[in-house]
């Protein structure tokens, strides 16, 4: 018995999800692809195509447990479903003008005859033929498999592939696809399947779900009478007593319960918070904050979404589970948190008019799952979703103190540093904090997160007595993970010094409920407390130079540097003052007020001196101002002194600092209309797309060159997902790259699975509204195969499609991108990776522990195969007047002469090689391992007395490198089979 076969059973005896759910996912690229076809390209009817026949083989389950080939009456089901959806589709579409079809490139022209004619040549087969093209390139088993599937020989059964392409061939001339024929293995290999959705699988498993209770049931007799007489009044029951319950509710005896329950789920939950888009209070009470009061709506609930829970590793349902629910609607933010039942079912309401909607799952022993979907792009929210949580990963240890001690009751806090890039995808293994608490050993662990988010992932130790620990960055320090895996990384925090203080007036009075914080410089508040009474406060600070900043109501704030020694402190005391005014007048740039506009107060933007000192009167505060319908608003407890403040309106352009300080004078602001970007998004022959995402990014100057290439935000704020083929939306703030801006302006780039990525023209800043309607060509679904020296294939290879003028660090533990913006893959088990012609990159870069490779994009094998080259070691020695020199500092660059390269238009190589820098010991002597193979530069840092130039001495054949007081500063070298030989300059 085959083993779907097998599986089917499994469904069909034991009802079980987990079996047709592995059938599912083994057929479902097979169907979706013949359904593609069949259906002329359209992308949702296929996908309709393909639940449908999903769910006509649970229909027809116990009927197909003998069928000999379970893929072949797939593929006739897609067929004849097809035909049956292709009729009823046509005839809603019979008055619909038919999309202007593209003229193609010569390397498609094969593809584009066979595309309308396969499926409809393939069933001219009879079915043994058909099953063997069908195994062969559809399912891609191999000529051994199929043989040991058919009980014949490899030779056998290559014969036997071979025979039914020839006939598909003789059908596809006949046919007048003379050109496919010619190419029909190549294409059949390359084209027969597509890729399905991400998320299709799990909407026909979630459909299954409602269905599975319709199914017919295994039945070996007929039930007795007693039986039949029992289900009759319980079929009676079940239909007299909805009535019973209806008719009081409809009369106005009872309340639905259904929908008052959601209500109060939704709208009455206590713990649920109103939010705007920034995640700041949307009813902020700082001093300052001037804020209308917020429009009540009414809101009516839907029908609630309801998500099955389960284990992705065995399919039992999962209980328990906790989902902190975000919805965004009338531009607000509400949350709450909700838990699933023991069955692991978790129903959740949401109200209508909702434009976003995301969850966070959180149970442990799971890794915590991101949920989205974007109503306002085009998706839908689905009335069942099967959630399937994957097993996390247990990191664990101990918390101490400077003498080693355990500290009880610390709080230790994962969170992960960069955005995730999810590709198209709404499901992601993002999470939010994640917290934990040592016991009284100061033992700690966390089983929440994925084992492949924790190489993104930072932690940090904190205790009220105790300074915070030092974080440990993943992303920066992943030799900790085999620490935190095993249970042994510990967290250090230090003691902290008791301040006291008090908070007075002018007049010397104690201020009541003041906040008194202390932070860094520019940083928001990680210590505070209130005053009392008697306006004192006491606070735990580690030593070092702090700030202690005072903020309350009727006063202007005001802060204070400190420096904190491990003795006790004498007792602080601040003085508040009552506030001066600053206004403003906020308008767009045709004079009209903007209401509703935001400023706030800058922190991080500290004003310094020119001798690069903080000004005198910098303040840490929190202050908000929103302007009403005249455009204005004020500040009455302003500091007198030199301010910042960003202001934001929705609809317009941010991204500015306005710097002011309280005058009687109103402070105008324009803020620039933002750009609004809309059209089309089509495939190659004009038929729209559904299913595709936008890149935001801005654009940089190559060094030394004034071409402008387009660099990519890794915020998924500027990564935008549409499930509809019409876009529209609008850019407030400026990109930004590696935590700071970049030139102002944007690109927009356009990709969608199996589709080549366009991007398009540079937009100005000063432009307001822009179209692009995109064609998307087709993928040639190329892979590269990455081998090492001695012929094998690498798997997990940190492998990088570099744009012009990008670079990253390699060595044999991997690449380190220096660009957030750079997206990092691996090659997979057998060392394979997709390789789509992006026309924006340039150039491939390899790095692990098996060597390195840097190639050009024009220098890649057009058979996809590379080898990787053996990692170099330079060893050399450095003198000065004739003697070792000890503690030297050298550098080594991979670039054939500096000179050359600081007088050139060229950017820094694709490849540079972490560690590069290296020290001289007291004999001279310095290593460099890990070197890539190439042209390099050794640069020894510059001194008091520089080294006169001329020529070094060669040792040829050997590892080691003599520099001497004789020789030029740098020093080109050339490492070839793991030998570095100095070449003379």
């Amino acid at each position: 018995m085959n083993d779907e076969n097998k599986l089917l059973r499994r469904y069909v005896e034991e009802c079980s999800e987990v079996a047709f759910g592995e059938l599912v996912r083994r057929y479902l690229d097979v169907v979706y692809a013949a359904a593609l076809r069949q259906v002329n390209g359209d992308s949702h009817l296929a996908q309709e195509v393909t639940q449908s026949v999903f769910l006509d083989l649970a229909r027809k389950s116990h009927t197909l447990l003998n069928h000999p080939s379970l893929l072949g009456w797939l593929y006739t089901s897609t067929r004849f479903t097809a035909i049956s959806m292709c009729r009823t589709e046509q005839r809603r579409r019979a008055r619909e003008q038919k999309a202007e079809v593209m003229v193609e490139q010569d390397s498609e022209s094969a593809w584009q005859q066979l595309w309308p004619v396969l499926d409809k040549a393939m069933h001219t087969l009879n079915e043994k033929d058909r099953e063997a093209v069908l195994l062969r390139f559809f399912e891609g088993l191999t000529l051994s498999q199929m043989g040991r599937r058919w009980g014949i020989t490899e030779n056998t059964a290559r014969m036997r592939v071979e025979r039914a392409v020839e006939k598909l061939r003789r059908v596809l001339i006949k046919k007048g696809s003379v050109t496919a024929s010619l190419t029909l293995v190549t294409i059949l290999t390359t084209r027969a399947v597509a890729g399905a959705p991400p998320d299709l699988a799990s909407r026909i498993e979630a459909e299954l779900i409602g269905f599975k209770s319709a199914l017919p049931q295994p039945s070996t007799s007929t039930p007795p009478l007693r039986f039949r007489i029992k289900i009759a009044l319980l079929l009676g029951f079940m239909f007299v007593a909805p009535c019973l319950w209806w008719l009081p509710a409809r009369l106005g005896f009872v309340e639905l319960r259904t929908v008052s329950e959601q209500k109060r789920t939704v709208y009455n939950n206590p713990a649920a918070q109103t939010m705007d888009r920034s995640g700041l209070n949307g009813n902020n009470t700082s001093p300052g904050h001037s804020v209308s009061e917020p429009k009540k709506t009414s809101l009516t609930v839907v029908n609630p979404l309801e998500i099955h829970v389960i284990a992705a590793d065995s399919g039992e349902p999962i209980p328990n589970t906790t989902f902190n629910l975000a919805t965004f609607v009338d531009e607000k933010w509400n949350r709450q948190n909700i838990t699933s039942s023991r069955h692991g079912v978790a129903r959740i309401g949401y109200p209508e008019g909702i434009s976003q909607l995301e969850m966070y799952s959180r149970v442990d022993g799971f890794a915590d799952t991101h949920l989205e979907w974007r109503i306002d792009r085009g998706e839908k929210i689905p009335p069942t979703y099967v959630l399937r949580l994957t097993r996390a990963i247990t990191v664990g240890g101990a918390v101490v103190d400077e003498g080693g001690s355990p500290v009880a009751g610390a709080k230790v806090v994962f969170s992960h540093r960069r955005d995730l890039d999810v590709g198209q995808s709404k499901e992601s293994h993002k999470y939010l904090p994640i917290e934990t608490e040592t016991d009284s050993a100061g033992r700690w662990s966390v089983n929440r997160i994925a084992p492949e988010m924790l190489p993104l992932s930072t932690g940090i130790a904190k205790h009220p007595k105790h300074s915070d620990s030092l974080s440990v960055d993943l992303t920066k320090e992943p030799q900790q993970i085999p620490r935190l895996t095993n249970g042994t990384y510990t967290f250090r925090v230090n003691k902290t010094v008791e301040v006291n203080g008090v908070v007075l007036d002018e007049l010397n009075e104690p201020i009541k409920g003041a906040r008194v914080a202390s932070s860094m410089l520019g940083d928001s508040a990680d210590i505070e407390t209130t005053t009392t009474n008697d306006g004192g406060f006491v606070l735990n600070i580690p030593p070092g130079p702090r700030y202690l900043s005072v903020q309350a109501d009727g006063y202007a704030p005001t802060s204070m540097g400190v420096v904190i020694s491990d003795a006790a402190s004498p007792p602080f005391e601040l003085r508040l003052v009552r506030g001066k005014t600053i206004r403003f007048l906020v308008i767009d740039p045709d004079g009209n007020p903007i209401q509703g506009a935001r400023l706030e107060l800058a922190r991080w933007n500290i004003e310094l001196t020119e001798s690069n000192e903080v000004a005198p009167g910098t303040v840490q505060a929190e202050a908000v101002l929103i302007t009403d319908e005249a455009g204005r608003t004020a500040w009455t407890n302003a500091p007198a002194a030199l301010l910042k403040f960003n202001p934001t309106a929705k609809g317009y352009l941010g991204g500015q600092t306005i710097r002011v300080r309280p005058s009687d004078k109103e402070n105008v602001i324009t803020l620039e209309h933002a750009l609004r970007v809309s059209g089309i998004v089509k495939d190659f022959q004009g038929k729209p797309l559904e299913r595709y995402r936008i890149l935001v990014g801005g654009g940089e100057q190559i060094f030394r060159s004034h071409k402008t290439v387009p660099r990519w935000s890794p915020s998924d704020r500027f990564r935008l997902r549409f499930s509809h083929p019409n876009y529209d939306f609008t850019i407030e703030e400026p990109v930004q790259i590696d935590s700071g801006p970049i030139q102002q302006g944007y690109f927009f780039k356009f990709e969608a699975e199996g589709f080549i990525p366009v991007t398009t023209r540079f937009v100005a800043p000063d432009e307001r509204d822009v179209t692009f309607d995109i064609k998307l060509q087709p993928a040639n679904g190329r892979v590269l195969q990455i081998f090492d020296s001695q012929g094998l294939p690498v798997a997990n290879a940190p492998t990088l499609f570099l744009p012009d003028g990008a670079f990253v660090y390699g060595s044999r533990s991997g690449l380190d991108p220096v660009q957030e913006w750079i997206h990092l893959s691996k090659t997979d088990s057998n060392g394979t990776i997709p390789f789509e012609i992006d026309p924006e990159f340039t150039s491939l870069v390899v790095a692990c522990s098996a060597g390195s490779i840097s190639l050009a994009r024009s220098e890649i094998p057009s058979d996809g195969i590379i080898t990787l080259q053996p990692w170099g070691r330079i060893d050399g020695r450095i003198s000065r007047n004739g003697q070792p020199s000890n503690g030297e500092s050298l550098t080594c660059l991979r670039r054939e002469n500096l000179g050359d390269f600081m007088q050139s238009e060229l950017s820094l190589p694709p490849l540079m090689f972490s560690p590069g820098h290296a020290n001289s010991d007291a004999e001279g002597r310095f290593t460099f391992a890990d070197v890539p193979p190439g042209y390099a530069t050794i640069i020894v840092a510059p001194r008091a007395n520089l080294f006169n130039s001329s020529t070094p001495s060669v040792h040829q054949g050997k590892t080691e490198v003599f520099i001497s007081d004789e020789i030029p500063i740098s020093a080109s070298i050339d490492i070839q089979d793991a030998v570095a030989n100095l070449t003379p300059k």
